[in-house]
């Protein structure tokens, strides 16, 4: 068999031809309970790989592609992809690499930090969230869309 790579500018092709209305850009996707330089490194990745993913986006008239803020449970290496991630004004923003184990206190003080500083006048999209207590309160803290997990899981039984 052949290997299939994906890159910045194949997976923006992709959701391009298939008329995508939310495009999500390629981040580095590391467990949330990573700590150190992996963690920092996979963010920083994640941010450079946004701007390679606007360069390759072709359709921004009709087509919106949302940044994901990384930063694992890292109060400042969160801020620091806010920070970034808010200055190349994407038309929406998610909320990357929780629910893997993290504490709950921990998703919420995560989920608040990113809400508090995202733009206000902009989506905020939730990734990953399992269950409805999630759904409910996230929405309180101002996420405006999520997936719930535990749909699609049970979907495909």
């Amino acid at each position: 068999r052949e290997a299939v790579v994906s890159t910045q500018s194949t997976g923006m092709a992709i959701q391009n031809a298939l008329g995508s209305d939310v495009m999500m850009q390629l981040d580095d996707v590391v467990s949330v309970l990573t700590e150190g330089e992996r963690m920092k490194d996979a963010m920083d990745r994640s941010i450079r790989w946004l701007d390679r993913c606007q360069t390759a986006h072709k359709r921004e008239h009709d087509q919106n592609l949302f940044g994901i803020i990384q930063g694992g449970l890292n109060p400042t290496w969160r801020k620091e992809c806010l920070e970034k991630m808010i200055e190349r004004d994407c038309p929406g923003y998610a909320i990357g690499g929780l629910s893997g184990g993290e504490e709950k206190a921990d998703f919420w003080k995560t989920v608040t930090l990113c809400t508090d500083h995202l733009p206000p006048n902009k989506p905020r999209y939730l990734m990953g969230v399992g269950y409805q207590v999630e759904l409910v309160v996230c929405s309180a803290l101002g996420c405006d869309c999520r997936v719930w997990r535990c749909l699609a899981l049970l979907c495909r039984i």
